[in-house]
């Protein structure tokens, strides 16, 4: 009662109030229909009226109104008074563009000053128009949506929980005093995307200061422990101790196994589709039978990586060029993600350590099929790859497809594709870039002939 009162500004019970029922229809409906309702529109909502108006009538047209498929989707219709020719895209409505950006930049519903000006047409000035998008990600709300584009493109799939092995032989005798907990893989994930989030909204973090960055922007001591550092509470983050530790592809939630060892192979892979934005052919059928054949024989991780995938012809053609060495690289980080000059062997049964052998991160990564060039260290593989340009190719990417939606095209959609890339490439600011996308004609049109 109280909520539909507030809802109502004290309409609820009043009688048939025609005037009020219309106030609230084209109040709170142009709110939550993001687009002003015609008188149709009313008719539609009021005819659940039937007799004097009660607060059940209201609760019903709050209903309705929230399960309107223009609240559920984006409903787009274009501009009506648009004189593009058939077949062409067409520009967008200043409501819909109104919910565009608002949905974009804070995944919700638009203010009240982005509605005004969609309400008085001024949103479809060009100055207007970019006057809102500054504003709009000025805003605290965009933190958010962007810390949602680098949580799910730089997800690491493969990372299970972190003490699902606590109990267990191996695990514990690897771990040492440090207990992972159920939180762990979550606080690994808030420091990598706490990083992004740092880059991007600093008015001068550039690509390459997130690519190639030697600060922790962990916020909780289980991740601050493993890196060595102290828990960053705002101000300048703390540099890694470790010269090893540096770029991207060495946060913990990158490295880390959950395992009493390390997967070479899935952060090979991970970084080959993840940040060079390349497929990979899938294995055959059979291809975890070699490692049936291995158990019990004391291997490093980049042994028993290249022994299981590298001896058969039909997986060495991937594995020896384009998955392993990119994961070899950064095989100086444990199963938690720790530094280490050293690996532990352990037993699988007894957690018995087996062999202590020095950790070998060198490698040729292939990040380009021609270069030959041998990684001996995580800042040698990150200058590769920031030389190739594929990593600045795939954010761009990546952010193509979180702005629209959809796959992109490089045919309809090169021209995008290639601002974005050449943004990142001359160091323009992340926020720039991250605003740029806004401000492309293709965000303000919608292609109908599809």
């Amino acid at each position: 009662g109280v909520a539909i009162d507030r809802l109502v500004a004290g309409c609820a019970d009043t009688g048939n109030d025609a005037a009020c029922v219309d106030a609230f229809l084209r109040g709170f409906g142009e709110r939550v229909l993001r687009r002003p309702l015609t008188d149709d529109d009313v008719a539609f909502y009021r005819a659940v009226i039937d007799g004097p108006v009660e607060r059940a009538d209201y609760v019903d047209m709050v209903t309705m109104l929230m399960s309107a498929p223009h609240f559920l989707y984006f409903v787009e219709h274009g501009n009506d008074d648009s004189e593009e020719g058939e077949g062409e895209p067409a520009p967008l409505s200043a409501f819909e563009m109104a919910s565009r950006l608002s949905y974009h930049f804070w995944q919700t519903m638009p203010d009240d000053e982005l509605l005004a000006v969609a309400k008085d047409g001024s949103l479809l000035d060009e100055e207007v128009f970019a006057e809102q998008v500054a504003r709009l990600f000025a805003d605290a709300r965009t933190e958010g949506a962007l810390e949602e584009f680098f949580a799910d493109w730089l997800d690491p799939y493969h990372l299970g929980d972190l003490d699902a092995k606590v109990g267990t032989a191996p695990y514990d005798a690897f771990r040492g005093d440090f207990t992972p907990t159920a939180e762990l893989r979550g606080n690994m994930m808030s420091e990598l995307v706490g990083m992004a989030s740092y880059f991007s909204r600093s008015p001068d973090g550039t690509f390459d200061d997130l690519f190639l960055s030697n600060q922790s922007f962990a916020k909780t001591d289980d991740v601050a422990a493993l890196y060595g550092v102290p828990v960053w509470e705002g101000g300048e983050p703390p540099t890694f101790p470790d010269a090893a530790r540096q770029g991207l592809i060495t946060r913990a939630a990158l490295t880390a196994s959950g395992l009493a060892t390390t997967r070479p192979v899935m952060k090979g892979v991970y970084i080959r589709k993840a940040l060079l934005c390349q497929e990979i052919p899938p294995p055959p059928g059979d291809a975890t039978a070699v490692a049936a054949e291995l158990e019990g024989q004391v291997f490093t991780a980049r042994e028993k990586a290249q022994a299981i995938t590298e001896l058969r012809d039909d997986c060495a053609g991937c594995h020896a060029t384009l998955i392993n060495p990119l994961g070899f690289v950064t095989e100086a980080f444990d199963g938690l993600g720790r530094f280490r000059s050293e690996e532990q062997i352990f037993d699988q049964t007894t957690g018995e350590l087996l062999a202590t052998r020095p950790v070998d991160a060198t490698a040729t990564p292939y990040v380009l099929g021609e270069d030959l060039r041998v990684a001996t260290s995580p800042a040698d593989l990150n200058s590769f790859l920031i030389e190739s340009e594929k990593p600045q190719a795939c954010f761009a990417r990546q952010y193509f497809r979180f702005t629209f939606g959809r796959e992109e095209s490089d045919k309809e959609d090169g021209c995008t594709l290639a601002s974005l890339h050449q943004a990142v490439l001359e160091g323009d600011s992340l926020a720039s870039v991250l605003k740029s996308i806004a401000l492309r004609p293709e965000f303000r049109r919608r292609s109908f002939d599809q």
